[in-house]
């Protein structure tokens, strides 16, 4: 029955270090028996022809999928949730790789931001600083493609300086999609802002017309009005001036003209009644 030694103490796989992460845990699984269950090479021997083959199988099986498991960062296990699910190790393991070996210009932009952030600490050596160094370039190494020349470096350096110096507010969005094409030259990056420029200064001037047309439209729409009261233009009914002085007039008369009935009614009570006291 396999035993399950102390895992040697590397860096958890995250977003730039795979291509290190991979060597040290092939090294890892050899020593503890692992890796041809990882590498997907040694096949589930038959339950019923040989028991003890079979269970110890299952057991180096559990110890693969536990050494991905502690060697890899949280967000790192998102990359085999399925796999794992399934207990099937060697899955989990090419589902790293999937995730790890796009070479998109993303995946090596990041790592060469690694390497050129890289900072001694206090208590690191000079080699022990140098060795993060090497390890941070084979990450790189192991992004590249076969075809990959000097040439390459240099324009895919220009073009890292290109993007990292773009406004990050205002390009955002156009830096992220030019990242997750699978090839991206100086060329195409510069054909590619130029028509970015284009569409942001025609946008601009769309808006700007937007703007200047929007009054002239409103004042001839409100010369286009015509007042039925009043026969002039530039005003409805409801806003009409006339209207409302013409309105508010009728309504002094018909007051006044309600006052004075009243009085006159009064005035004939009052001769009705001197009358009728006469006659008696």
């Amino acid at each position: 029955m396999s035993s399950f030694p102390k895992l040697p103490n590397h860096d958890k796989l995250n977003s730039s270090n795979y291509a290190t992460w991979r060597s040290n845990t092939i090294a890892t699984a050899r020593f503890m028996n692992l890796w041809r269950i990882l590498d997907g090479k040694e096949s589930t021997p038959d339950k019923a022809k040989d028991l003890a083959a079979y269970n110890n199988y299952q057991l180096r099986k559990d110890q693969a999928i536990a050494l991905l498991e502690l060697t890899v960062e949280n967000e790192q296990r998102i990359h085999f949730t399925a796999e794992l699910s399934k207990e099937h190790p060697s899955a989990m393991w090419t589902a790293l790789e999937n995730a790890h070996r796009q070479k998109k210009p993303a995946q090596r932009f990041n790592a060469y931001e690694k390497l050129f952030s890289m900072q001694k600490t206090d208590d690191e050596s000079l080699t022990q600083f140098a060795g993060c160094i090497k390890a941070s370039l084979i990450d790189i190494q192991a992004l590249r493609d076969s075809g990959f020349t000097l040439e390459s470096l240099d324009d895919e350096l220009a073009s890292m300086a290109l993007l990292k110096g773009l406004p990050t507010e205002k390009y955002s969005n156009l830096r992220t999609s030019l990242l997750m094409t699978t090839k991206l030259s100086m060329s195409d990056l510069v054909q590619a802002l130029a028509l970015e420029e284009a569409n942001t200064n025609q946008s601009a001037s769309d808006l700007a017309q937007r703007a200047f047309v929007k009054p002239i439209n409103a004042k001839a729409s409100k010369a286009s009005k015509q007042c039925t009261f009043c026969g002039r233009n530039g005003h409805e009914l409801s806003q009409c001036f006339d209207m409302k002085n013409a309105s508010k007039k009728r309504k002094e008369e018909l007051k006044n003209n309600k006052g004075k009935g009243k009085q006159e009614e009064a005035k004939a009570v009052e001769d009705a009644t001197a009358e009728f006291a006469g006659n008696t």
